[in-house]
């Protein structure tokens, strides 16, 4: 096709891939889109998410929606909470502190199965939550039994779109508001929904050492209110200190995993605040052949990027 392949790798750091295909340029194609009734669902959502940040933000976003949302800090809660109560979807994040998600959801399918009445016919849907997206991952989520995926950092419209496309038509647990518009009036279809999605992340996608993304601040403080955005904020703030001791003390040890778990921490939070130049650093200590050496080089940086980030967020609420 006559194409470039290019690469630039440094060890220890990871590698980055990018290529270029000379095309001609095309005329756009119009789709046509037939339009129909589609309700809006209110669901009861299991949200299964240990990090407390991303566990703020989106409980928000889910009761933005209307849904109403029953939180999980870990596996073990997630069985409990299960084994009592009912849901018509489960959010269930990967890296949990206490297991696998893919191993979760079969303690969770199996607590279901043993239930009396209808569960056992018609388990819930599971949505595996995860900043790991690659194909082969995605492949080990559905092979596990989730019945989708969801990328991190959350985003609300990808988050609505999911849920409405897996419950739509449904028999759900809630009472339905019965709000029904065509499908062009409440959406503009799935594919400008896809779109919008597309758009938003290209807005989130900045250079490497930007401190912060203004506009995920303002987008989620469109949603979940000033007063919501600050109590988030002091989460960040008080969590991202813990995690700063604990990796220090981890260093100590010599404990690589516990280094590379606690950078996984601490990049879904920088993710879900745009905190951009953060969340590279800690996804440089995650990805790392050896974490433990990577965050003994950088610890100086991380620090910094954790005040200069806490500095950033207070100094764009205070606008």
């Amino acid at each position: 096709m006559g194409g470039v392949l290019e690469v630039d790798s440094e060890e220890g750091e990871g590698s980055r891939f990018w290529f270029s295909i000379p095309l001609e340029e095309s005329e756009p194609v119009e789709i046509g889109v037939v339009a129909s009734a589609r309700c809006k669902v209110k669901a009861k959502v299991l949200l299964v998410e240990d990090n407390e940040v991303n566990r703020v933000v989106a409980e928000g976003f889910l009761q933005s929606m209307g849904h109403q949302v029953v939180m999980a800090e870990d596996g073990l809660q997630a069985e409990r909470i299960i084994d009592k109560q009912d849901f018509d979807i489960a959010l269930v994040d990967i890296n949990l502190p206490d297991c696998d998600g893919t191993d979760l959801i079969q303690r969770l399918k199996r607590i279901e199965r043993n239930k009396p009445g209808d569960k056992a016919l018609s388990p819930t849907p599971m949505i595996a939550v995860s900043a790991h997206v690659f194909a082969e991952e995605v492949e080990r989520y559905l092979a596990a039994g989730f019945d989708g995926y969801l990328p991190k950092p959350v985003e609300k419209e990808a988050l609505a779109t999911l849920i409405q496309d897996v419950l739509d038509g449904k028999q759900l647990l809630l009472p339905q508001s019965g709000e029904c518009l065509p499908l062009s009036e409440t959406s503009d279809t799935n594919l400008t929904i896809e779109n919008q999605v597309e758009q938003d992340h290209q807005q989130r996608e900045e250079p490497e050492m930007v401190i912060i993304n203004p506009s995920v601040i303002q987008s989620d403080m469109k949603i979940l209110g000033r007063e919501k955005m600050l109590h988030i904020i002091d989460l960040f703030r008080n969590t991202s200190a813990d995690v700063l001791g604990q990796l220090v003390e981890s260093a100590e040890k010599n404990d690589s995993l516990a280094v590379k778990n606690l950078a996984h921490k601490l990049k879904g939070s920088a993710g879900s605040l745009g905190l951009t130049a953060l969340m590279n650093t800690c996804q440089s200590i995650e990805i790392a052949a050896e974490p433990l050496d990577t965050y003994n080089a950088q610890q100086g940086l991380l620090d910094e990027q954790v005040a200069t980030s806490v500095n950033a967020l207070d100094e764009l609420m205070a606008e």
